[in-house]
């Protein structure tokens, strides 16, 4: 009997590929898109009822759980193993295909893929955890260490004490327990309300956040944007900055154009360095009022 290794794979991964659906959703509307094709595949492959929607509510269930004992954790992940052997597995794997297949039709594949996802180590740790569970006859004997560490990682995830600062960054519980068509019926009005509140931006911050979103499908966009933006808000800033007379004005705004030379760090781009460029950008929106006022 031939053995197979576990081996993680983003595209088979149901959850991941959620997540990614869930975020072209937001990134489409923000863009124009009204019909989201997005929306659309995930109500065709991941309903209730399919063996992809099924799978999904495991994910999150392991996904969403945490604060427990390991006792319970353990406990948890028998069960949710359990319901998953109970799965069609040809089904699931063909409907897999199909969903990568639309997603394929739709977008461009490999930076669909390529955007990055916060818990991915859950992610591919429940992966993992699941393939090892589907054949475990066949699971080759070098993997054993790989399964355990998905193993440890999901359990560690669940026995995870979340803080209040964490917990501000989550969906509300009410809205995590709702079917997925009313959560990107919520995405779509939270997209409405944030249109709403900052529509006063200037065209600077508008691009700056449109390509802040579309990083769900390019994440060398926004570095390219940002790396190329940086020195030409730091001139401007330079240029006015012998229009200012007031000396502790002067200091503040020294220490911001020496501090945006930090924002351009990194391969990947880090929520704190789109914010830095952002208040640059009210800097200088606010630095012009003052100069050309006077």
């Amino acid at each position: 009997m031939n053995s197979r290794r576990v081996q993680h794979s983003k595209h088979k991964n149901t959850g991941i590929l959620f997540e990614l659906l869930a975020r072209q959703v937001t990134a489409d509307t923000l863009n124009g898109r009204e019909n989201s094709p997005a929306i659309q595949i995930i109500r065709e492959y991941l309903r209730p009822n399919t063996e992809l929607g099924k799978e999904l509510v495991l994910y999150r269930t392991l996904m969403e759980a945490t604060n427990l004992s390991e006792a319970r954790a353990l406990k948890l992940i028998d069960l949710v193993l359990e319901q998953r052997r109970k799965l069609n597995t040809k089904k699931l794997n063909e409907q897999k295909y199909n969903l990568v297949k639309a997603v394929k039709d739709k977008y461009p594949l490999k930076d669909f893929l390529s955007s990055k996802i916060p818990q991915y180590k859950e992610y591919a740790s429940i992966y993992k955890t699941f393939l090892s569970e589907q054949h475990p006859d066949k699971i080759d004997v070098t993997d054993i260490s790989s399964i355990a560490s998905a193993r440890f990682t999901v359990v560690e995830h669940l026995t995870h004490k979340t803080s209040n600062a964490e917990s501000r960054k989550t969906l509300p519980e009410s809205l995590k327990g709702q079917q997925e068509d009313l959560r990107l019926l919520t995405y779509k009005i939270l997209v409405d309300k944030f249109n709403e509140k900052y529509k006063n931006l200037n065209e600077q911050q508008k691009v700056l956040l449109r390509e802040y979103i579309n990083n769900v499908s390019n994440t060398n966009s926004l570095r390219e944007h940002i790396n190329a933006e940086v020195p030409k808000v730091k001139r401007e800033l330079s240029r006015r900055l012998n229009a200012i007379d007031d000396k502790v004005t002067r200091i503040k705004i020294m220490e911001v154009i020496n501090q945006l030379d930090s924002v351009k760090k990194g391969s990947t781009v880090r929520d704190n360095q789109v914010t830095a460029l952002m208040i640059a950008y009210q800097l200088v929106k606010e630095i012009r009022f003052i100069t050309e006022e006077e």
